[in-house]
């Protein structure tokens, strides 16, 4: 099942006057229960709309509207239903067009590999092709399905049509709470493939302004800050990086850090001694905590929700839970000693244990065994990350080297090889390059996606801090670089 951010949303009930026909007047009354929150009730009235007047548009929109709210309470098959209704009974409908967005967020929802990923797409692209703008000028539900269609191909590594789609909802379509959004994934996949830098930066800084205190404007100012970073600091001579500085819990002391994880404005850390996981805002204040047994290295998943591994589970301990693996030799065989994992694009998991340091260990349930991924020469993966388009990357410390692969787990392509004495750790920024923990030289090091090296600094650091026991590292939305060494009271953020 997918997990991506969509921008796709359960559409504005229409508030039609209670006046005229009949349909008119019962469309006016299971608006009002909809808004109420009286589901149920709001769906028996849109039911007995349906029964009684089929042919009218009141029956249309209450048709998508009713295939909305089923999705809502997870009855896919009831929304299915209701879509295939709307296209035979309404199919040049403003409604129905609705019921192809839905039709493609729920396959969306469904995926569970990048061909899924594709006829989904193939899915929402019918919007635009059978609702033009000349015809329905003001059609949010266009707007939208172009937005994911273009998500869609950005994950699938078209960034040339990801670029176009998204142009063409910034430029053409009017503009609505997609917009920047829109403008948001241009952003993202021009970057990606190496497009001019200006007009990048011009819609990020119209966007910051434009979107001032809310999430896209945030977003917009930590994709500015990561590029002042990355590209332009370093273009006119600044140090990748020339600060380093402790980024202590205001109410919280490391004992044994075990490791950072990072994502926008938060940061995740795990200490096993306490034993705990944390949240700390870039503040270093302590947003929230919770004990944890044998906690190892945290992550983001790709809903924003920390999650870590335990010895022999993986916690989503913030309103979450815990889930067991089974290990490959069958479902009576409990996975044990996780040493690193993540999630992938589909609501699975990727893991690495060490009775089975030589594979990557792939889950589509919890239920089954794993697939067993082998890679080109790989004795001792230490840990694994995922990146914005969903792809793997594995660490292996015996042949030095750093493997990607697409979002189904295929395709092994070595991307860096270093000299590593001890190789701990990796991360990949939002720019794709990559930054390796060498534990046993105390160094971290940073790649492009080209496998060039750029940058290598440490044991002692700008600022007289030196490195003791790194064990992890992470990197933010807006480029800073987190490090958890077990010998250290708090964690070491570079800058």
């Amino acid at each position: 099942m997918i997990r991506v951010a969509v921008v796709v949303c359960l559409a504005t009930v229409l508030s039609f006057p209670a006046r005229g026909s009949e349909a008119e007047r019962l469309f006016a009354e299971a608006t009002r229960l909809d808004n109420a929150s009286d589901l149920a009730a709001a769906l028996d009235a849109y039911r007995l709309l349906i029964d009684r007047f089929a042919a009218t548009p009141e029956a249309a929109e209450a048709l998508a509207r009713s295939a909305e709210l089923q999705w809502a309470r997870d009855d896919s098959s009831a929304a299915e239903r209701l879509i295939e209704t709307l296209r035979s009974r309404h199919p040049t409908s403003a409604a129905t067009a609705r019921g192809e967005l839905l039709a493609g967020t729920m396959a969306m929802d469904r995926a569970g590999s990048l061909a899924d990923l594709a006829a989904a797409r193939t899915i929402l692209l019918r919007v635009p092709l059978g609702w033009d703008r000349g015809a329905f000028p003001d059609l949010q539900a266009r707007a939208r399905a172009r937005v994911a269609a273009a998500q869609i191909a950005f994950l699938l590594g078209d960034l040339d049509t990801a670029i176009a789609e998204a142009l063409l909802v910034a430029e053409d379509e009017p503009r609505g709470d997609y917009s920047a959004e829109a403008e948001l994934l241009w952003a993202r996949a021009s970057l990606a493939a190496n497009a001019e830098l200006a007009p990048i930066l011009e819609v990020l800084q119209r966007n910051v302004i434009e979107n001032e205190g809310e999430a896209i404007g945030r977003e917009a100012k930590a994709w500015l800050s990561l590029l002042h970073r990355r590209r332009i600091g370093p273009s006119v001579g600044r140090p990748w990086i020339d600060s380093a500085r402790p980024f202590a819990a205001t109410t919280m002391r490391l004992e044994e850090a075990t490791g950072v994880a990072a994502d926008g404005d938060s940061i995740v850390v795990t200490d096993g001694s306490l034993p705990l996981i944390a949240i700390l805002g870039t503040d270093e204040s302590v947003r929230v905590r919770t004990a944890i047994t044998t906690p190892r290295r945290p992550w983001w998943d790709v809903d924003r929700n920390a999650a870590a591994v335990g010895d022999d589970v993986l916690v989503r301990p913030f309103g979450g839970r815990r889930i067991g693996l089974t290990s490959p030799r069958g479902r009576d065989d409990a996975l044990s000693d996780i040493e690193a994992a993540t999630d992938d694009l589909f609501g699975g998991w990727w893991a690495i244990a060490r009775r089975y340091d030589d594979v990557l260990l792939r889950y589509n349930t919890v239920t089954q065994p794993p697939r067993e991924v082998r890679l080109q020469d790989t004795r001792d993966l230490q840990d694994v990350a995922r990146d914005d388009r969903g792809r793997l990357y594995a660490l292996d410390r015996d042949s030095q080297s750093v493997h990607r692969l697409d979002a189904d787990g295929r395709g092994d392509e070595i991307v860096a090889r270093g000299d590593w004495k001890r190789a701990a750790a990796l991360a990949i920024d939002r720019l794709g390059y990559l930054w390796v923990l060498d534990s046993g030289t105390r160094r971290v090091e940073m790649w492009d996606a080209s496998g060039r090296l750029l940058m290598r600094l440490g044991p002692n650091l700008p600022g007289g801090i030196e490195l003791r026991d790194p064990v992890d590292i992470a990197v933010d939305g807006a480029g800073r670089v987190y490090l958890a060494d077990e010998d250290l009271t708090h964690l070491v953020v570079l800058d």
